[in-house]
């Protein structure tokens, strides 16, 4: 028991670490070898292939039999390209400490978005939402200490 849970706290660690490390290393592509629109066509070309090969197996003519399935389905790569876009071209303009706490507000769109459109399949709890409030606190307490030094 013991053992698995230090492997979660280090599984923890690794994952914070890797979700720091993404904008700091966009931002310096960005900066150094391709503008936002080269740097968002390759990363929607390579998540479109990573995606395909992945979901070899899935049945597509299940989903297209429901058309509702799939205009979600589309609707969410739509807004995955925008959200890519907007963190590309923020990146692009902005320093690294100012988007990546706005980029952190991702969790209170998953909340507002499970609750609105999933409320029979999973539960958003009080301590849910009071994590996702914790977040934007720091995302306001992060953006208002850069805005003032």
């Amino acid at each position: 028991m013991r053992q698995a849970r230090l492997l979660g706290y280090l599984a923890s660690l690794g994952a914070a670490i890797c979700y720091a490390a993404t904008n700091v290393l966009t931002r310096k592509g960005l900066m150094d070898y391709a503008p936002p629109l080269v740097g968002l066509t390759i990363s929607l070309v390579v998540g479109t292939l990573a995606f395909a090969i992945t979901e070899v197996h899935t049945p597509w003519g299940a989903l297209a039999s429901k058309r509702r399935g799939l205009y979600y389905f589309v609707l969410a790569g739509l807004a995955g390209a925008l959200g890519l876009v907007a963190n590309y071209f923020a990146l692009s303009v902005a320093p690294v400490v100012l988007v990546s706490p706005i980029v952190s507000i991702n969790p209170l769109i998953s909340i507002a978005w499970v609750w609105l459109f999933m409320q029979r399949s999973e539960r958003v709890t009080r301590r849910v939402v009071f994590g996702a409030l914790l977040v934007l606190a720091g995302v306001v307490l992060i953006t208002l200490g850069r805005n003032v030094a």
